[in-house]
């Protein structure tokens, strides 16, 4: 199945997620992670906030396996061949 997160994040929270059925072989999966900071805006005291330019994206062979990375895996990218 394939999942638009970030879609389902902005979307009205009465709307239904957007799923489409995928099939094909692995080709390669990759780990996303982003370090974050603490916000500058007075009004956002406490939040944590993406670092402009601290995202990372490295291979993996496996989703338990996590490569080295900096602040915390946010997500996968999955890519398929027929």
């Amino acid at each position: 199945m394939q999942l638009d997160t970030y879609a389902d994040a902005v979307r009205d929270p009465s709307g239904q997620s957007d799923r489409t059925q995928l099939s094909g072989r692995v080709a390669r999966i990759d780990q996303i992670s982003v370090r974050y900071h603490p916000s500058k805006d007075p009004k956002e005291r406490g939040v944590l906030v993406p670092e402009t330019g601290g995202a990372m994206q490295r291979s993996v062979l496996i989703f338990r396996q996590s490569r080295g990375h900096h602040g915390k895996v946010v997500g996968w990218i999955v890519r398929l061949r027929e």
